[in-house]
């Protein structure tokens, strides 16, 4: 399971404006197999001392520069919720003031889907006064299949991709990465996968996300998957448990917390395995 390491960054460096999503192209027909990219970066056998680190933007409007520096030329303006691989950050620290409060923080070496390199800055926030803005993803396994990153996808095109049912159809557009083997030249999910979905709430100001993670074996779900659900009130996970090599399930698991109040609920023969069983 992905261990997920919270990064923060700063409004100030992007506004809350909701993002203008484009949607990626469609997938193969057939689910859960893709044509290879042929990026050698995006292969953890050329990155042997480290795990391949993907960074998902919580930040909209987020800036992409060209040096660790807030002097360097601006590359690319990024959306909120774009998938990026991690590189490098700088080993010293640089003091930044903005809005009368003095962060200390790293610069973040990053490369976009389409091959695009640049910095951003990662303050970890002051006295906890900033919400996270950025959040590595990574896991144990990375460093032992391909990875590809994902942008811009919708539900249906995560289902196709993952063979799960029940993705929220709220969250527009879709992020994160799969792991991959090359079956006959094409690709099938094999490790670890984690991809999120964002809405901005207009009338809260305010961010929903909608998460999927888990793990895959030669085309199918690797035990659990889990959906978590942020919103407003409260938040809820999901998890359906399934049945080895299959797209059966044996349990599906709901627990929630809303407006102070929590519970659980669960069905221990599902008819269907789907994440929106218990809607």
């Amino acid at each position: 399971m992905n261990k997920l390491i919270t990064l923060l960054l700063l409004l100030s460096l992007g506004s809350c404006q909701q993002p203008t999503q484009k949607e990626a192209a469609a997938p193969n027909a057939n689910p859960r197999e893709f044509i290879p990219d042929q990026d050698p970066e995006m292969n953890p056998k050329n990155h042997p001392s480290h795990p391949f680190q993907v960074i998902i933007t919580e930040a909209d409007n987020l800036r992409l520069r060209a040096k660790p520096t807030l002097k360097g030329a601006i590359l690319e303006t990024l959306p909120i919720n774009t998938a990026l691989q991690y590189l490098e950050k700088t080993k010293t620290e640089e003091k930044i003031t903005m809005k009368g409060l003095e962060h200390t923080a790293p610069w973040l070496k990053v490369k976009t889907s389409t091959g695009k390199q640049g910095w951003v800055y990662g303050s970890q926030g002051v006295e906890n006064k900033h919400a996270p803005m950025i959040r590595f993803m990574t896991s144990e396994n990375t460093s032992k299949a391909p990875i590809e990153l994902v942008n811009g996808i919708t539900a249906a095109k995560l289902e196709a991709i993952t063979g799960l049912t029940g993705i929220a159809t709220r969250s527009k557009s879709y992020a994160g990465f799969y792991q991959y083997r090359l079956v006959n030249g094409k690709k099938q999910l094999n490790g670890d996968l984690e991809l999120i979905g964002r809405i901005y709430a207009e009338s809260y100001k305010f961010w929903l996300s909608d998460t999927y993670s888990g793990n895959y074996k030669d085309g199918f779900p690797n035990g659990k998957i889990i959906e978590q659900q942020t919103g407003v009130e409260g938040s809820s996970q999901t998890t359906i448990e399934f049945k080895a090599g299959s797209f059966e399930c044996h349990r599906i698991v709901q627990s929630w917390d809303a407006e102070g109040e929590n519970g659980m609920d669960e069905d221990n023969q599902p008819e269907h395995c789907s994440f929106d069983v218990f809607d």
